[in-house]
């Protein structure tokens, strides 16, 4: 399982679709500004995610990578962005039941007490 960064890098490979050439800045510019990443970190998890069969490179010399992304790096974004997807739904679904049994309890509290004032 990447981590933040590595699965930013490999989301920006996903989205670029088929064989791409990247210098060095283009290969940076794909991390946000804060990250601090340099080339030597950049370069590092470019081969991580070969190494896993997510991306391809087919060539990396000099500054300059050719990157192809895989099936299996698709496939993991498409079950991380379920994933995600999932979880918003389940905080939903978390928050809606909440505010029913919130409801329904004062409700019932109201009700009790206007019973205990008869």
């Amino acid at each position: 399982m990447p981590d933040r960064l590595t699965d930013a890098l490999l989301m920006r490979v996903g989205e670029l679709n088929g064989v791409t050439m990247l210098d060095e800045g283009e290969l940076l510019s794909l991390f946000p500004p804060k990250a601090g990443v340099d080339r030597r970190s950049a370069e590092d998890m470019l081969f991580y995610l070969a190494e896993r069969k997510f991306v391809e490179v087919e060539y990396a010399a000099e500054g300059t990578y050719c990157i192809r992304p895989l099936p299996e790096g698709r496939l993991y974004l498409e079950r991380a962005a379920e994933k995600r997807k999932e979880g918003r739904r389940s905080a939903l679904r978390c928050a809606l039941f909440s505010a029913l049994g919130g409801a329904a309890g004062g409700i019932a509290g109201g009700l009790l007490l206007l019973l205990a004032s008869c």
